[in-house]
């Protein structure tokens, strides 16, 4: 009976490590769960081999019991802690030059965005809430080439205007939002002034990545914990009153992507959709994306509500 029970799972767990068997299964649903399953079950069942092979002597001695259970213990619960263990202490690492000062700033009529994406330069979703809510009078769309943001080659101003009717050209794409159109459509349009000076401003948040889990990127973790927890990226946004190189620093923030093994440790499928693969399952990681936001609202108290209809 043991020989079919491990024969069945090891036959299981091999089909599902070929991405072709586990596409096709998954297809079906069940399959899929079962060629799954099999890893974690199998594993487990490896660790509490002993519960197989002396049922009775370890039914009759507590003690050797608990220490053949040790195996799966510290598999299921010790490998997975010390996992989360590492990450966070990488984490607090990363961010050992943060800080946050009770700097007040004024009334905020101008503000500068910074970052070192393509598509920086454009007033996108934030940009035309703040615009269209009244929050700024003019938003800059900052961009530096590189990783560092003690340069800003490259700024654009916007601005609100009246000037019906809204034209849609190379430099002014048009609003990204419905409620955006209607505004732009009724005659308020946001309009561009190319080379602006990112500096004299009354703020500016700048957003910028320190990692991101591409072949570019040195890796900053050690051998161990890379085997350990996935990093996916390390992200800063500061904040400065007036501009990123000329004004004072109020805020540092590091956000540090990663995951963790989950409790307890088990698998799951991965991959990508017509090639899945077998992986342990981890922990959710956290959102870079909306950093810029959660420190315009929290720390200079802009709303950035939904564009209000005209």
């Amino acid at each position: 009976m043991i020989y079919w029970y491990f024969g069945t799972l090891i036959v299981l767990a091999a089909l599902s490590h070929f991405p072709v068997v586990l596409f096709l299964a998954s297809v079906l649903g069940v399959p899929a769960l079962l060629l799954v399953a099999s890893n974690t079950v199998l594993l487990y069942s490896v660790l509490l081999l002993p519960f197989f092979i002396w049922p009775r002597q370890l039914y009759v001695r507590p003690l050797l019991a608990f220490v053949a259970l040790l195996p799966a213990l510290i598999v299921a619960f010790g490998v997975p802690t010390v996992s989360q263990w590492r990450s966070n202490a990488f984490a607090a690492e990363q961010m050992r030059d943060d800080f946050d000062r009770a700097t007040p700033i004024p009334k905020i009529r101008t503000l500068t965005i910074a970052g070192p994406r393509a598509a920086a330069l454009s007033c996108g979703d934030t940009c035309e809430r703040l615009l269209y809510n009244r929050d700024v009078d003019k938003v800059i769309m900052a961009r530096w080439s590189g990783a560092q943001p003690d340069k800003l080659p490259e700024a654009t101003a916007w601005r609100v205007e009246r000037r019906p009717p809204c034209a849609i050209t190379p430099a002014t794409p048009g609003p990204s939002s419905m409620d955006a159109k209607r505004r732009f459509e009724a005659g308020e349009c946001v309009l561009p002034e190319i080379n602006a000076d990112a500096e004299n401003v009354d703020a500016t948040v700048a957003q910028w990545p320190a990692y991101m889990s591409t072949p570019s990127w040195a890796d900053p973790r050690s051998l161990l914990d890379r085997a350990l927890f996935t990093l996916h990226a390390i992200e800063r946004v500061s904040l400065a009153a007036g501009g990123a190189r000329n004004g004072q620093p109020v805020m540092l923030r590091t956000i540090v992507s990663a995951s963790a093994l989950a409790m307890p440790l088990r698998f799951r499928m991965g991959g990508e959709a017509f090639s899945p693969t077998i992986v342990p399952s981890r922990t959710e990681a956290a959102y870079v994306g909306n950093a810029t936001e959660n420190v315009l609202r929290g720390k200079l108290g802009l709303k950035l509500a939904p564009v209000a209809n005209p």
